[in-house]
């Protein structure tokens, strides 16, 4: 756990500005906003709501750089004006505050030192806005419901776990080994659903929560409306995936808020602290340069990326389930059809559950999807509705299907092709879902099938995934003693699935000692 983050405060995570000031400064930043070159006309549209104030991310080779351009938009606002406040090594990218109020004179005079920066610096290779991003789950058309009279039975037994076929799946993997990073609002540790299976590295890069445990907001005026997303997404991941582990990056409040900038940070995080597959339900309405970079950067480390495609019941998917690097999911009900709820795009990859059945005003459990929610008891579950559920069940077939694979990376499938080679698997089966004006179909997601095209996953004790447990696998352990989850292999070592590889897991793998006959090497 880092120890560099800061302490609850009561405060918001966004804080707004006073309204007089904003009321000044809203057409100021919009008018500044398009600063990219391509991609500028989509900022001259976005509803200024979704811009942090007087905020810019930037994209430089050096912090001399950054100080060039410091000195240009302090040519406009005067001395002093401009502050670094974030600088993210991994993507060379920075984040500036610039002091508000910012008249809309000023700000055209802005864009055009910006705009002539990135043309005439060769070491700033773009300017845009931070944004605020918001879990699709929390968008227009989704749905949360009490989840009176559902419990641990209604959550194993909902119907995605027999239109998924999971309990066939679950003959040939378990997921065991993958590290899954949920990019959300964080995760519950104690609740039943997932509790064991939550690894202590996750963090939190929201100020005001001081680790990335799901829980109520620092606000006392908030509603919390949202609070509990990532539990729920956890949640579905484990019930597919059940031995795989659930790396929790907090970007996101309990009201289901965060920033681009954020965002961003927390995929890069997930990746470098094991993430195998890193799931996203949240979005904002245009792309990202960003969130881009990350993304890139996650799918050159060989991290397949999942989105949620938006709940708005239209056509064009939600950012960055909109980007075509990562896989794309909308929701289907209990039935097979599409979910109307979900928004849908040329880039969408499958459907996968996503619905509830109101049989009055309480979900029908043998129609809805069902997830943990974080209370003290940490044995309380609710009904949703929402593309952010349908990512989540395709996260827990990615897991199954990435545990089937402990030799990647491989000459045959390198780093940067590990995550087209999980989605392309993904992808194929049986059925498939009908999208809205004659906009064709996409695969309806399958377990069974995704698994049927891997060999069997290793046993407990396997490490090297050989098929057989012998000397190289004491080895691996010996070598993992006290270790994180490092590079993209399998995290085999933890045989126990405690989260740390210790004489547990020594002992288990001596007792399931399984030496390899000349010839059986291999599967």
């Amino acid at each position: 756990m880092r120890d560099d983050i800061p302490e609850r405060v009561p405060t918001r995570v966004l804080p707004r500005i006073p309204a007089p000031v904003r009321a000044m400064t809203i057409g100021a930043i919009a008018c500044l906003a398009a600063m990219v070159d391509q991609a500028s006309a989509q900022y001259d549209e976005i509803d200024p709501e979704y811009l942090v104030d007087g905020q810019l991310v930037v994209k430089a080779a050096s912090e001399e750089a950054i100080e060039r351009l410091d000195a240009r938009i302090e040519t406009v606002l005067g001395p002093d004006t401009v502050e670094v406040i974030e600088q993210r090594d991994q993507f060379s990218v920075y984040i500036l505050q610039l002091e508000l109020p910012i008249s809309p004179d000023d700000a055209s005079q802005l864009r055009e030192v910006i705009e002539e920066t990135v043309e005439t610096d060769d070491q700033v290779s773009w300017v845009e806005p931070n944004l605020r991003v918001e879990t699709v789950g929390g968008q227009t058309g989704s749905l949360w419901v009490s989840g009176l009279g559902i419990d641990a039975t209604g959550f194993e037994q909902q119907y995605a776990i027999e239109q998924l076929a999971i309990s066939r799946a679950e003959k040939r993997s378990t997921g065991r080994g993958v590290v899954v990073g949920v990019v959300d609002t964080g995760i519950d540790p104690a609740h039943e659903a997932v509790a064991g299976r939550v690894m202590e590295v996750g963090l939190s890069l929201i100020p005001g929560y001081a680790n990335p445990d799901d829980g109520p907001s620092s606000d006392p005026l908030a509603n919390n409306a949202l609070r509990g997303h990532g539990t729920f997404i956890a949640g579905l991941i484990s019930l597919v995936a059940p031995d795989a582990m659930l790396l929790p990056i907090r970007v996101l409040d309990s009201e289901g808020e965060g920033t681009t900038d954020f965002a961003a940070a927390g995929i890069q995080e997930a990746v470098d602290r094991g993430a195998h597959l890193v799931v996203l339900a949240f979005g904002t309405p245009v792309q990202n340069q960003t969130l881009n970079a990350a993304i890139q950067y996650a799918t050159q480390r060989g991290v397949l990326v999942l989105a949620a495609s938006g709940n708005s019941g239209e056509l064009g998917c939600f950012y960055p389930a909109s980007n075509p690097a990562v896989y794309t999911v909308a929701a289907n009900d209990h039935l097979g059809a599409f979910d109307p709820i979900s928004n849908w795009c040329t880039s969408l990859n499958a459907c996968g559950p996503g619905s509830i059945l109101l049989a009055g005003s309480d979900p029908d459990p043998a129609a809805s999807v069902i997830g943990p929610y974080p209370t003290t008891t940490g044995d309380e579950y609710r009904a949703a509705r929402g593309t952010s559920f349908a990512v989540a069940f395709a996260t827990g077939i990615a897991a199954l299907v990435r545990a089937q694979h402990p030799e990647w990376p491989d000459v045959g499938t390198p780093n940067n092709q590990i995550p087209a080679a999980v989605a392309a698997t993904l992808g194929v089966g049986p059925f498939v879902v009908d999208l809205p004006d004659g906009f064709g179909d996409r695969p309806r997601l399958d377990g069974n099938t995704a698994t049927l095209l891997g060999r069997v996953a290793p046993v407990p004790g396997d490490v090297n995934g050989d098929g057989c447990v012998d000397a190289a696998d004491l080895g691996l352990i010996l070598a993992a003693f006290g270790s994180d989850p490092q590079g993209a292999g399998l995290y085999l070592a933890d045989v126990d699935l405690d989260l740390i590889v210790d004489a547990s897991d020594l002992g288990m793998m001596l007792a399931a000692w399984d030496p390899c006959p000349i010839g059986r090497r291999g599967r």
